[in-house]
């Protein structure tokens, strides 16, 4: 086995321990709260042994932070992709978000990320039990707001009076989205997955033009 071959195995060795050890947080903190997990309970239900844990992990918060990490990824990843796809300036919606013609372009630009989030949530169910668990947490919310505002930065631009507006509008979308997202869940799919993301896109495109009309 030559050395890249070597450190492919690893990696993928590697990653299926970490893996395990948080899966079986996940399940450990749907009986109990974490601050009352052990490590001896999270390496027996990950099945692996204590150094094992020690050689990737310094205590049990760092696991619950590296999958807060992988679920802000998984999410800004989302955004990039409809940002990508989508052959459009967005600079432009930083003026003309005002006009209604405006928010209905931005409502059909951010379209692909709602449909794209919302398939991943419903058909992904690892993924959706881990959003819905973590969903509540202020914590995580922050991670994802700091992140997709990072995205958005370094394609719309900032000046540094818009700096807390869009702090204050990330983490309003976020957490609407989410309820959103988790009622639709609880009512069994009342409407259908293209209408929840059109409606979800909608209502961001008009309360971002909103809220940058009243900054003004």
């Amino acid at each position: 086995m030559g050395m890249n071959e070597e450190r492919v195995f690893s990696d993928r060795r590697v990653k299926k321990t970490k893996k395990a050890i948080q899966n079986a947080l996940l399940t450990l903190m749907d009986r109990k709260n974490i601050s009352d997990i052990t490590i001896i309970e999270l390496t027996r239900e990950a099945d692996v042994n204590r150094k094992t844990f020690y050689n990737h992990y310094s205590d049990i918060y760092q696991v619950m932070d590296e999958i807060e990490d992988n679920i802000v990824d998984n999410l800004n990843g989302l955004l990039v992709d409809c940002i990508a796809k989508s052959h459009v300036n967005m600079a432009q919606f930083e003026v003309s978000s005002k006009m209604t013609k405006g928010q209905e372009q931005l409502s059909k630009l951010i379209l692909p990320f709602f449909e794209n989030m919302i398939n991943e949530l419903r058909y992904n169910p690892e993924l959706f039990k881990l959003v819905m668990y973590f969903g509540g947490h202020s914590k995580l919310i922050k991670k994802i707001v700091k992140k997709e505002k990072m995205t958005l930065i370094a394609c719309v631009g900032s000046s540094e009076k818009s700096m807390p507006w869009m702090d204050f509008y990330l983490t309003f979308m976020m957490e609407g989205m989410l309820a959103t997202i988790f009622l639709w869940k609880e009512m069994d799919y009342p409407v259908s997955d293209d209408e929840i993301a059109v409606f979800l896109s909608g209502i961001t495109a008009s309360i971002g033009a909103s809220g940058m009309a009243l900054m003004d």
